[in-house]
C-alpha cells in the first residue's frame, strides 16, 4: 500500500499524501470515513454478505473455503466497502 502512495506522490507532485499506510488509515478514521470488511470468494464468485451468505464457510459456486487459515479465521480475500451513508 505504501508503494501506491509513493506512486501517487510522483503522479500528483503538488498534492499532499500521507507517508505510510498507517498515516492514511489514521486520516480516514479521523474523517469518519470508515470501511466495512466483507469476506469474498478467493475466485471472485461471491461475497459473504447478508443473512443468507454471512455464515457460509465455503463458496456456493466453486466450493473454495473463505478462510486461508481456519484456526485464526484469516479470510483468503477481503473487499473493503466504503458506505456513502451510515
Amino acid at each position: 500500500m505504501t508503494m501506491i502512495l509513493d506512486l501517487l506522490k510522483v503522479a500528483f507532485e503538488h498534492a499532499k499524501f500521507p507517508n505510510s499506510f498507517f498515516e492514511a488509515k489514521t486520516v480516514i478514521i479521523k474523517l469518519g470515513l470508515n470501511y466495512v470488511k466483507v469476506p469474498t470468494c478467493p475466485k471472485d464468485y461471491m461475497l459473504y454478505w447478508g443473512e443468507d451468505n454471512e455464515g457460509l464457510e465455503e463458496c456456493k459456486q466453486c466450493k473454495t473455503s473463505k478462510c486461508k487459515n481456519k484456526d485464526k479465521k484469516q479470510y483468503a480475500k477481503i473487499l473493503r466497502y466504503f458506505p456513502l451513508k451510515s
